[in-house]
């Protein structure tokens, strides 16, 4: 016989079976009051606001947000943060305990937090404002162990923002947990010294992750294992129209095992126009919606492997076939000798720039057959990587150079080179008239 969970004064107690403890109410009682106490300590937050440095309030600046709902206040380390960024924070949290928390940490630091005790399932009952943004973090939604629930939760979110608002949710990476096995960096978000937040008992049902700190003392949470892919999928089937992943506070293409996914879903239709900014080493880049569509496009695994494998590794344009048993490697390479070929007088002095350059295998073509010099502009970041190793293994790299942008916005002064080359790209463009 399983009994019901209970939490007595401030010790956990699961019953006989702590892993079949698996329903949505029981967060409220695993936070109790010794555990909360300790959070802050797993949390370390300084550590942490080093870590993530200005990743969320950077998100919200860029789309004018003022007014911010924190959903999983927990001990209020992001109210707090964006409290201090002068952002207009309400604190809402399904746990007593946390909020009482989070209002004495808010107090210390020298604010009046606005809290709100909610249950997620039903926030429209308590909250009545409109919102610009609604933040979900600390691996919070994995606490609602039905889908009918967690369906409840973001349509509630969905409700409590403005036509043209902004959810973000970040969640474990519960993928290369179920898959691969559990690793951490332990810098992005419990980062505690000598704290320790593991995995003790995992399946496709239940990750039940235990907390172990300095002086022996050791807590559980019994959560729902997300998988990346569903949960955005869940936010699209609530009415989300675009849904951008960020792995450990970057572009997900380049992390390979992260540690958090970081999911920012906006109501907006991909048609109203709102400019992505894509952080870049060389500064950000404002994309328009019908470019970063392309981008994350092309930025994609399958799409990578398609062009990589199936398209030959060296173009992903039109190839000009004659004969059957062309190959589109052949085809492809077909295209790119007859286009320069019609250009009159290509040399070592010709500068040439390739707007929508894919892979380079046209860089690389006029730099072998004629000795150019040429800039590939391209905004696939995953295909400018292997453009440069594959420059690099040729002993190429100083006559190419792989600009990380978009062909809507070119970041080189009127008249600077000779020939402008592009293939197959301008068609992702969404004005077309100004490229």
């Amino acid at each position: 016989m399983i009994r019901k969970a209970t939490m007595p004064g401030s010790k956990q107690m699961y019953g006989d079976n702590p892993i079949a403890q698996r329903k949505t109410d029981l967060y409220k009682q695993e936070y109790v009051q010794s555990f909360v106490q300790k959070w802050d300590a797993l949390i370390d937050w300084e550590a942490r606001a080093s870590s993530e440095g200005d990743f969320f309030i950077r998100i919200l600046k860029e789309r004018g947000v003022k007014r911010v709902l924190d959903v999983a206040t927990g001990t209020g380390f992001h109210s707090i943060r964006l409290l201090r960024a002068g952002f207009e924070v309400t604190s809402a949290d399904g746990s007593p305990e946390m909020l009482a928390q989070a209002f004495e940490n808010a107090r210390r630091a020298g604010f009046i937090m606005r809290t709100i005790h909610a249950d997620w399932r039903w926030l429209s009952r308590d909250i009545h404002n409109k919102y610009d943004a609604v933040i979900c973090l600390g691996n919070s939604l994995t606490h609602l162990f039905s889908e009918q629930d967690r369906r409840k939760a973001l349509a509630e979110f969905y409700t409590a923002l403005r036509h043209d608002g902004v959810l973000i949710l970040d969640q474990r990476n519960y993928d290369g947990i179920l898959d691969e096995g559990f690793t951490s960096k332990h810098v992005y978000y419990y980062c505690g010294d000598n704290v320790s937040a593991e995995p003790e008992h995992v399946d496709e049902g239940l990750a039940r992750f235990k907390y172990t700190f300095p002086d022996g003392a050791t807590f559980h949470l019994n959560m729902y294992p997300l998988r990346k892919e569903y949960t955005r999928r869940l936010m699209n089937e609530v009415g989300f129209q675009q849904v951008k992943t960020y792995a450990d506070f970057q572009e997900t293409h380049k992390v390979e095992d992260p540690d958090f996914y970081v999911h920012v879903a906006e109501k907006l239709y991909k048609n109203e126009e709102r400019p992505t900014t894509i952080m870049s080493k060389f500064g950000n880049l404002n994309y328009s919606t019908t470019v970063d569509t392309a981008r994350e496009y092309y930025n994609s695994s399958d799409a990578d492997r398609f062009y990589a494998t199936i398209w030959g590794g060296e173009d992903i344009h039109i190839g000009l076939y004659v004969s059957d048993n062309d190959s589109i490697f052949d085809a492809s390479r077909r295209t790119v000798e007859k286009m320069a070929a019609s250009i009159k007088d290509l040399d070592s002095t010709t500068r040439v720039l390739d707007i929508g350059s894919g892979y380079g295998g046209s860089a690389r073509h006029l730099v072998r057959q004629y000795g150019c010099q040429v800039g590939c502009l391209n905004l696939s970041e995953v295909q400018n990587k292997r453009n440069r190793a594959l420059n690099q293994k040729e002993n190429i790299s100083l006559a190419i150079n792989v600009i990380d942008g978009n062909f809507e916005s070119i970041p080189m002064p009127d008249g600077s080179v000779d020939v402008v080359w592009s293939q197959d790209a301008l068609l992702h463009s969404g004005n077309r008239e100004k490229v």
